[in-house]
């Protein structure tokens, strides 16, 4: 008997816990991701995007969070295959807003970011065709915010000149530039700035990227850390090429 009254109450228990999970506002749901992700907590960030996908069809707000959540998890997550698939579902998910023409800086952006991510896993040439909304969402962002995110927008306008062939590679360096005045410390835009100098065969500039980058880079996530090991390797290059 008593087991069955244990059992009743922790059912009970779970029933309350689950109903109040359902009876949470969308503006409470929104608190929740905005703090968990300004406080940089995976375990938090993780446990709000089952809320934010339930409702994302419906609701930009939490689409664009979706998104973002999408992007951190994704960014600390060592397997490729489940990289792809978290940025995948990031963009599908905010693809229809932009889709329709949304001008939010949020939608905009994580959607740009989300789709770079998933297009660099699947391939340059296999994700082409994300290249132009791409461009156009990161150039609806600078328009109206350019230090959104530490002026990630520019970093990401940069990194398609570089990577997309027949990309403006002089171009895509104006976009560094711009993005290192709002993220003098960042990883992205001090490695691409450093690449397309080497690119430019610009050795001291190059170098003066890199060396800056191994002397004030900090690491948060597995792509950081490959973005460091990339920029160790191109500094031993660039030397080598003025030596």
């Amino acid at each position: 008997m008593k087991k069955v009254l244990l059992l009743i109450s922790v059912v009970l228990a779970l029933g309350l816990f689950a109903a109040m999970v359902y009876a949470a506002t969308p503006e409470e749901l929104f608190k929740q991701a905005d703090d968990a992700y300004t406080k940089e907590d995976l375990a938090a960030v993780k446990a709000t995007m089952k809320g934010l996908e339930a409702i994302a069809a419906s609701n930009e707000a939490a689409a664009w969070r979706f998104g973002r959540a999408s992007y951190f998890v994704g960014a600390r997550t060592d397997d490729a295959k489940t990289q792809e698939g978290i940025f995948s579902k990031g963009y599908e998910t905010l693809r229809p807003y932009y889709d329709k023409g949304s001008k939010d800086v949020n939608t905009n952006y994580w959607f740009a970011l989300n789709a770079g991510k998933y297009g660099k896993i699947k391939g340059v040439l296999k994700s082409l065709f994300l290249v132009k909304p791409m461009r156009a969402a990161c150039n609806n962002v600078v328009a109206k915010n350019p230090g959104y995110e530490e002026g990630g927008a520019y970093t990401l306008l940069g990194a398609l000149e570089y990577e997309v062939p027949g990309g403006d590679l002089a171009k895509g360096i104006d976009y560094f530039n711009k993005g290192l005045k709002y993220n003098p410390d960042g990883i992205a835009v001090n490695l691409y700035l450093g690449k397309s100098y080497y690119k430019q065969k610009e050795y001291a500039k190059a170098k003066e990227r890199l060396e800056f980058l191994m002397a004030n880079g900090k690491a948060k996530t597995k792509d950081d850390r490959k973005d460091m090991a990339e920029g160790k390797e191109l500094l031993a290059k660039v030397i080598k090429e003025m030596n």
